[in-house]
């Protein structure tokens, strides 16, 4: 539960990848900026930028915020209307917790390689749903293959819709488990 604030900006070329990745500030807490750092340079490469974008590089700076306090000014300002505790796990606590439900759940898309290897199964993957219905954190829980499991994971962010876990009638976050079924018509 330690707080802090970390910055960290780097350029993301066309073609997805990082280039300059350095810290703009520091938390003071070498664990919290670690972290902060690593799940950039993780996901490096990220998605190739849009074909319109006619730059050289996208430069951005990502503010980490670790437990931000409602008052603190730097913090986004979704924080402030938010408790700053962690999500729920419905596996370990549902007192009182009415848990979020797939309200829209369109199909993903096959790749080119699935449908031609006629592979078929089920993702299976651990969704944080963030108060507002929004899937953030997506796990892969079982794997099918790593372009299908991509699949997954961008049908249910882009597309699927939630509705919620609440707590004593309060939207909350919370962690839920959910199926996506690759089949050929």
């Amino acid at each position: 539960m330690k707080q802090g604030k970390v910055s960290i900006e780097f350029k993301i070329l066309p073609d997805g990848h990082i280039q300059g990745l350095k810290y703009g500030s520091s938390s003071g807490d070498q664990a919290l900026d670690r972290a902060a750092y690593g799940g950039i340079a993780d996901s490096n490469p990220f998605s190739p930028l849009p074909t319109e974008f006619k730059g050289s590089y996208l430069a951005l700076r990502f503010n980490f915020f670790y437990y931000p306090q409602a008052s603190d000014p730097k913090a986004p300002d979704e924080t402030s209307s938010l408790n700053p505790r962690p999500p729920i796990n419905l596996a370990h606590s549902s007192d009182g917790v009415v848990p979020p439900k797939v309200l829209f759940a369109p199909s993903p898309q096959y790749t080119k390689r699935a449908r031609l290897a006629k592979e078929e199964g089920t993702v299976v993957l651990s969704v944080l749903v963030n108060e507002r219905g929004q899937a953030k954190e997506i796990k892969v829980m079982k794997s099918l293959s790593e372009d299908l499991d991509k699949k997954a994971i961008e049908v249910v962010k882009k597309k699927w819709a939630f509705k919620p876990a609440t707590k004593d009638g309060k939207a909350v976050a919370a962690t839920m488990q959910v199926e996506v079924a690759f089949k050929l018509d």
